[in-house]
């Protein structure tokens, strides 16, 4: 059970993950569109209201967060990713460049990536 629980938590941080980090240098400059799984949407969308603010966005993504920061002493290393980033994309969040990803560094690059995402400018994010 405890596996099973924890490889389900660990499925939906790496998919939250792959769908805000690029995974290649042309990533960043090309256009993309996060692609919605019905129950993922559902778990994002607290409020129920059939879209994700960036609010929402943010909550579940510190989450995701605080599930790989397995020591629990607010920065990501490597070998606490290793299972669902890349080297690029750890390289990616490290914006300081110190070996390790701090929560507001995450946190900055997930918010840039949802407003990115928000294609008309409301805030939100609908199911595609």
């Amino acid at each position: 059970m405890i596996k099973t629980t924890f490889t389900k938590t660990a499925c939906r941080v790496a998919l939250s993950l792959a769908m805000v980090l690029p995974v290649s240098a042309m990533a960043q400059s090309a256009p993309s569109t996060m692609q919605w799984d019905d129950a993922y949407f559902v778990e994002i969308d607290i409020d129920k209201d059939g879209r994700v603010s960036v609010e929402e966005y943010e909550i579940f993504m510190r989450d995701a967060f605080n599930k790989l920061d397995k020591d629990g002493n607010g920065r990501l290393t490597r070998a606490e990713t290793l299972e669902v980033l890349t080297e690029e994309q750890f390289d990616f969040l490290d914006k300081n460049k110190d070996g390790e990803v701090e929560l507001d560094e995450f946190i900055v690059q997930v918010t840039a990536e949802f407003k990115r995402q928000d294609r008309d400018g409301d805030g939100y994010l609908k199911r595609r």
